[in-house]
């Protein structure tokens, strides 16, 4: 158990970000600090148990919403 990658992800604002736990390339979690509005699609990309790639999840240009999977979306 556990993750063997953590990926940090800026925020909208200099206060804000995103750290998301991967293990295998699989969403495991994420702490979300003062990212509200990514907050959602964060929690479905755990939820999902999404298989994403790093530097998706690192880009902050990248929509987290089309990481999710048609029906999470």
């Amino acid at each position: 158990q556990g993750y063997d990658v953590a990926v940090q992800r800026p925020g909208r604002t200099a206060e804000s970000f995103i750290v998301f736990y991967l293990k295998d390339g699989v969403v495991l979690a994420a702490d979300c600090v003062n990212a509200v509005a990514e907050f959602n699609a964060a929690k479905k990309l755990v939820a999902e148990k999404v298989v994403v790639d790093g530097a998706a999840l690192a880009d902050a240009a990248m929509d987290l919403k089309s990481l999710l999977p048609a029906k999470a979306a």
